[in-house]
């Protein structure tokens, strides 16, 4: 099973290529734990998305830092922006169900393994009829195999008290039913305060916004994914019918083309959410937060993972 890194962003907020700021022991950059990380729990591959001007420096940068015992290809994103088009980019290279990942979220182990495990076939049923199973849904429209979020609680994916978006997800009976993108806010008691995006632009301390109290233990979307291979069909759609000089944003997302599926067929995206930490890098002040956490989840013997 391939894992798909997301690795071609531009960094604005942080003010830099954060896909590879140095935040482990040895100056691993996120995207290195992941990849690891990926391996143990049985992907068998990862590709890397990436921009055409950037491609040196993580090409070298993946050479030096990840084992060679994981395959890895390079695709460059076309000079259109947005994650849908990253993962478009990717469909020649991948060849069944894959995951999906962002190069500056540090997951854990166990969410990582929890997509590989997904598509796992029991051993009480034969790899054939597993395959067959994944296609049951497929019908007369692409998209509609076995899909999976890895969603976290929101208390374990705030790492300061900066505002930040996040998609908190509406789930019934195991199942996603939507992603709703929110700012989010600290608040000193330590619950969280929430706030729609919507479509409206409003500045993020306009008087007019309207703000609702969380617990933290909402789930929510990290864009950690497993997808059956025929999404992407569904996904160069989408990318078809897209024009951003139509509609109100200027890129298409992964959430967008799931939320477009979602309105088709409201049953196709199981969700699992984990308990562990899973934080990334927003702002340049975040690289210190993150490089304490990656200190405190290692041991001895992990330090030798990374090749020197």
């Amino acid at each position: 099973m391939q894992l798909v890194i997301l690795a071609a962003g531009h960094g604005r907020r942080f003010g830099g290529l954060k896909q590879l700021a140095p935040v482990g022991p040895r100056g691993e950059a996120i995207m290195d734990f992941t990849a690891v990380r990926a391996e143990e729990g049985g992907f068998d591959s990862i590709v890397v998305i990436i921009r055409d001007d950037i491609r040196r420096e993580i090409v070298s940068h993946v050479k030096q830092k990840w084992p060679s015992t994981i395959p890895v290809t390079f695709v460059c994103q076309p000079d259109r922006p947005g994650t849908a088009e990253a993962l478009n980019a990717a469909k020649p290279v991948l060849d069944g169900s894959f995951g999906v990942a962002n190069a500056d979220d540090l997951y854990s182990a166990n969410a990582l393994k929890a997509v590989v495990d997904y598509f796992r076939p029991s051993p009480k049923i034969l790899k054939k009829d597993f395959a067959a199973e994944l296609d049951l849904r497929k019908g007369d429209a692409p998209g509609y195999g076995r899909h999976l979020l890895v969603a976290h609680h929101l208390i374990q994916t705030i790492l300061t008290n900066y505002i930040v978006t996040r998609g908190i997800c509406e789930t019934k009976d195991g199942k996603l039913v939507k992603i709703v993108e929110h700012l989010i806010r600290l608040r000193p008691d330590g619950l969280f305060d929430a706030s729609e995006l919507g479509t409206t632009r409003m500045a993020v301390d306009d008087s007019a916004r309207t703000w609702r109290q969380l617990t933290g233990k909402e789930p929510v979307s990290m864009n950690l994914w497993g997808f059956s291979i025929d999404i992407v069909d569904f996904l160069a759609e989408q990318l078809a019918l897209f024009d951003p000089n139509r509609k109100n944003q200027r890129e298409l997302l992964i959430p967008d083309i799931i939320a477009k599926l979602l309105e088709n067929r409201g049953d196709c995206v199981e969700i699992v959410d984990v308990p562990d930490r899973c934080i990334g890098l927003t702002h340049p002040s975040d690289t210190v937060l993150v490089a304490e956490e990656i200190a405190s989840q290692l041991v001895p013997e992990q330090m030798g993972d990374f090749e020197s």
